[in-house]
């Protein structure tokens, strides 16, 4: 297959899944940057959203001798939103009442396409989405010029001038970013409060409720699967133009996970989505929770969830090649896991010991040390007589020494085992870590503390 069908195919793709849910959007914002080039622009960024509502406006963020940057939000259907896919194919963009033909711009200078499908699915994702690259002549881009003028107009540089006004940086080798987003307006929840489960569904009004149904399975002493269909009158709220769908049952006795899956018009909304068990309220790691809002962050385009970037730190995704980065990740997953953590690091300079993870409510502290290469034997012999330092002072504590290292245990040679044996430290390789990672996602709260702790000392060889 070659590019133009792939991006063919991305886009006959895209308008096929736009028609099923072509009632939630009326609307569609439009920003654009471009560089004027006499009677030609050279175009910078694009991003277009198709949206459930909006007033209709045409503005002009910023118009310079070199560059323009354009805002409209207009009326769209179907139709209107394939002829605007179709003029970008043959280099023009109207927005405005303007007419932007591109100059060096074409089918045939897109690159790869991918249509991308997230969940669990919010009314703030991008769904279906679609991130473009496409490649324009970074020669006539006179970038320090046009950054003399952004300056008298408060802006830094181009980069952050299109970040204010459009929400998205444009920069690099001045390839264009595109962006074509239409979000789904249906987001389904559940929880367990006073041993009942309710189900709730939040959705745009364009949508109907009997085109919604959640199919679920529970999980326990007693298991059960089955589909929950809506109707009107289970709608229990309404705010602005969103509606909120109620179904409340029993919980059996025992339950222990709760899995499901949301449906409209009897396809499943997102099928790469792969539910996650929920636990009961009291079982909740608030702390875990925090992980994937906070962490989540763009690149190149491309919303990477939070805990994506937690695993990647982890070395649980790619190869770790930042110390620093990965010491700062440990002191979160061993605090997400219940423990007090003292950071003694980088900048503290305490020789051998990165942190020290307290127990609480026993005489346990592990005593960490931290390292993304391989050397194991080094790092025991500067731990160790930390480790005698600190047993003059907490005679009445246990010390457990413990070396994270997000490599492979088949890389670690016998003799620097048979060191950590010797001794008597737990060794936390990359197969290790990703089990705690694992365990504090699983594990209720009230016993990963416990779980991690003595999993930690089982780390310990007896053998090589």
């Amino acid at each position: 297959m070659n590019m133009a069908d792939e991006l063919e195919n991305s886009f006959g793709q895209f308008t096929t899944e736009a028609e099923k849910y072509e009632g939630m959007w009326c609307v569609m914002e439009m920003k654009v940057a471009a560089m004027k080039d006499e009677s030609f622009y050279f175009l910078l960024g694009m991003h277009e959203s198709i949206l459930a509502n909006g007033q209709p406006i045409s503005e002009i963020l910023l118009d310079l001798e070199n560059v323009v940057l354009l805002r409209e939000v207009k009326d769209i259907n179907k139709n209107q939103l394939k002829e605007i896919i179709s003029d970008l194919e043959e280099g023009i963009v109207k927005i405005g009442g303007k007419v932007l033909k591109l100059k060096n711009f074409d089918r045939s200078h897109f690159g790869r396409s991918r249509s991308h499908r997230r969940g669990p699915l919010d009314v703030q994702c991008d769904w279906p989405y679609f991130w473009l690259r496409a490649s324009g002549k970074s020669d006539v881009i006179k970038e320090e010029e046009i950054n003399v003028k952004l300056n008298k107009c408060g802006y830094e540089d181009l980069r952050n001038a299109c970040e204010e006004n459009l929400g998205f940086m444009v920069g690099g080798a001045y390839s264009p970013h595109i962006y074509l987003t239409a979000p789904i307006y249906i987001l389904a929840d559940a929880q367990i409060k006073e041993n009942k489960l309710i189900f709730s569904v939040k959705y745009h009004k364009s949508v109907r409720s009997e085109d919604l149904s959640i199919s679920y399975g529970i999980e326990g002493d007693t298991q059960k699967h089955s589909t929950i269909s809506f109707a009107p009158n289970d709608i229990s709220s309404q705010k602005d133009d969103f509606y909120e769908l109620q179904k409340i049952m029993d919980l059996p006795p025992g339950t222990k996970s709760i899995t499901f899956w949301t449906y409209y018009k009897d396809e499943e909304i997102d099928k790469y989505w792969i539910p996650k068990p929920i636990e009961k309220i009291e079982g909740i790691n608030p702390k875990w929770i925090v992980i994937d809002p906070l962490f989540s962050r763009r690149e190149s385009g491309e919303l990477i969830g939070g805990e994506r970037i937690f695993e990647r730190y982890l070395g649980i995704e790619t190869e770790v090649l930042d110390s620093n980065a990965f010491e700062l990740i440990i002191l979160n997953l061993m605090s997400i896991a219940g423990f007090h953590v003292i950071f003694t690091g980088k900048r503290f300079d305490s020789k051998g010991i990165d942190m020290l993870a307290f127990s609480p409510d026993s005489s346990d502290i592990i005593v960490m040390s931290c390292t993304i290469t391989n050397n194991i034997r080094e790092k025991i012999r500067t731990l160790l007589p930390q480790i005698n330092k600190l047993k003059k002072q907490l005679e009445n504590y246990e010390l457990i020494p413990a070396i994270f290292s997000p490599i492979n245990s088949n890389d670690i040679i016998n003799s620097d085992k048979t060191e950590a044996s010797e001794h008597k430290v737990s060794l936390l390789l990359s197969q290790e870590i990703k089990e705690i990672y694992q365990a504090i996602q699983t594990t209720s709260v009230s016993e990963i503390r416990e779980f991690v702790l003595n999993y930690i000392k089982s780390r310990m060889l007896t053998e090589v």
